[in-house]
């Protein structure tokens, strides 16, 4: 019974993060279009890539929520590496799916490689750079305290 509650709260922490990472995606595409940066012309519609974002940093999120939440300097250092590779993963996974309904790249024949371009353009612009630290340090505290709630309730069956 102890190891079936604990599995269920892994799961809902897992599944909280991947809601918040959904989030973060949203508020950084935002900040990527509001910016109005060098590459703005080189993303699909708005209506494209908002979504196709959103859907990437949820999967990413998704791959990556175990490793967020961890406690001490290790677990903030594990965390900063790990925002950094789920960044990169998440806008390859919304530069592949965005990539059908993207003329230019659909003529080019390949989406591997616009997700970093698109990555590292983006973060010359300042108001995009602090939106995805917010985002990213948003993800690591919620997760925290997710997992903490989740060992506090597991403590308390276990005591019941």
């Amino acid at each position: 019974m102890q190891g079936m509650t604990t599995k269920t709260h892994d799961w809902r922490s897992h599944s909280y993060v991947t809601a918040v990472s959904a989030a973060a995606g949203l508020a950084v595409s935002l900040a990527i279009v509001g910016s109005g940066g060098y590459v703005t012309r080189f993303l699909p519609a708005t209506e494209i890539f908002i979504p196709a974002a959103i859907i990437g940093a949820a999967l990413s999120g998704g791959l990556c929520a175990g490793v967020f939440g961890r406690e001490g300097w290790a677990g903030n250092a594990l965390s900063l590496i790990m925002a950094i590779l789920m960044t990169w993963i998440g806008s390859e996974l919304g530069a592949a799916i965005a990539a059908p309904f993207w003329r230019d790249v659909a003529m080019a024949g390949s989406s591997f490689g616009l997700g970093t371009t698109t990555l590292g353009l983006s973060a010359s612009e300042p108001f995009v750079l602090v939106t995805w630290i917010m985002s990213m340090a948003s993800i690591h505290i919620f997760a925290k305290r997710v997992k903490h709630r989740a060992r506090q309730e597991a403590r308390l069956v276990q005591t019941q």
